[in-house]
């Protein structure tokens, strides 16, 4: 309701962010991506825009100019919190290059699409599949994402940035740690007399 365009159940959520450091790459792996995205009419993708780093207003621009041409892609500005995990609990899968395919998008267990390097050296569960920023491999993702053998494999995934609770597991640490005096926070003084 809230965008004005019923999304039926054959959805995807996507954020697709310039690499910082990968020089003038944003035009052509956009265009990749949208190529890869005109072969699944079937499928609505729900597309956030970039954000504001160097080339974000390419990718966008070239995200609004498909939009406005393919009706199986919409982009909004931004979801906010809320509405973005409630439109991923509900997708088939997350792609893009957003850190939120790693940390969030496992917990519901769905399959993540994450493209290209933006997000290299992080940990990244089960549910997420690694491709190259090229329509070829991002299709090859987007199919194995939607195959049942896939599918089966990361039912019951854990993810890897644990279950919510970190806060709380934080402060129970810190608690332990003073209330049972395992580390002395008492200032020490020392006599510096005699020293050159």
């Amino acid at each position: 309701e809230d965008l004005g365009r019923k999304l039926g159940e054959n959805f995807a959520v996507g954020t697709f962010h310039p690499v910082t450091l990968e020089n003038n790459t944003a035009e052509i792996q956009t265009n990749e991506l949208l190529s890869a995205i005109e072969n699944y009419t079937d499928m609505i993708f729900l597309f956030t825009k970039a954000n504001a780093d160097m080339d974000g207003r390419i990718i966008n621009k070239l995200m609004a100019d498909y939009a406005n041409t393919h009706k199986n892609l919409i982009l909004v500005d931004s979801l906010g919190a809320q509405r973005y995990l409630s439109a991923v609990s509900q997708a088939r899968f997350i792609i893009g290059n957003s850190s939120s395919g790693l940390v969030e998008a496992p917990s519901f267990g769905i399959p993540t699409i994450n493209i290209g390097d933006r997000q290299k050296g992080r940990i990244a569960g089960e549910t997420v599949i690694q491709c190259e920023p090229e329509r070829e491999s991002i299709c090859r993702a987007i199919d194995k994402s939607q195959s049942e053998t896939f599918r089966k494999l990361i039912k019951g995934a854990v993810n890897p940035y644990g279950t919510g609770n970190t806060s709380e597991r934080i402060i129970n640490i810190v608690k332990d740690f003073v209330l049972n005096h395992k580390i002395d926070i008492k200032k020490k003084f020392y006599d510096i007399d005699g020293v050159a």
